[in-house]
Order: structure tokens, then C-alpha cells, then sequence
């Protein structure tokens, strides 16, 4: 203060930051605007980060699915094979009018989609 004069030495003391870390005034707002802009970067850097978890979690389930959408066709291949080879068998079957119990269907049993099973009793 002894190069300026008494009141613009006054004046600066008035205008330092109020929390008095001897900062000037104007610098309490870029320093703020600073603080404001590395909050909003770590914002956005998460709400990417966030969204490249939840690409990566839907191309895991895109996979798993098609793999379950496979695997339902081969067991819908199979129940069919299995269901035509019974049908075919049916007539020939040397069990169904021996000594054999009697199989008679109880109530059908629904599983995946259009698939049915029926117990016998």
C-alpha cells in the first residue's frame, strides 16, 4: 500500500473475497466458473461412461438371446423329429395291446411357447 495512495489501498481491502482467502473479487468467479466447468466435465465424462456400460450390456443380451433363439429352434426341431417318430410308431406298437398298463393322456403339459407336453397316467 505505501506506492498507492491511503484510499485505493482502503478500496483493495474492501474488495477481497468475503471467505478472506485474500483473493481479489473477480477472481471468486473464474474461480467458481472453473469449479463449475471441471463439475460439469465430470458430469458429462459419467453420463458417457454410463452409457458405454449400458451399450456394452445390451449387445450381451442382443448375444445372449440369439443364442436362446437358437437353442428354442433345435428343441422345437427335436420335439417335432420326436413327436412324428411316435406318431409313426403308433401303429406298429406291439406295447399299446399287451400286458402293457394303460397309457392314457392326463391333462397336457404347456412349456416354452407353442410347445405341449402331455403325462400319461
Amino acid at each position: 500500500c505505501s506506492l498507492f495512495s491511503k484510499s485505493s489501498c482502503i478500496h483493495s481491502l474492501i474488495v477481497t473475497n468475503q471467505e478472506g482467502d485474500g483473493q481479489p473479487a473477480g477472481h471468486r468467479g473464474t474461480k467458481r466458473q472453473e469449479k463449475n466447468r471441471d463439475a460439469a466435465r465430470k458430469s458429462r465424462k459419467k453420463q458417457t461412461e454410463r452409457a458405454d456400460e449400458l451399450h456394452e450390456e445390451l449387445q450381451r443380451l442382443e448375444q445372449s438371446n440369439s443364442a436362446l433363439q437358437k437353442e428354442i429352434a433345435l428343441l422345437r426341431k427335436d420335439f417335432q423329429l420326436y413327436t412324428t417318430a411316435l406318431e409313426r410308431h403308433k401303429p406298429v406298437c406291439s406295447l399299446r395291446d399287451s400286458a402293457a398298463p394303460n397309457l392314457t393322456p392326463c391333462q397336457p403339459t404347456r412349456l416354452h411357447g407353442s410347445v405341449t407336453l402331455s403325462s400319461f397316467c
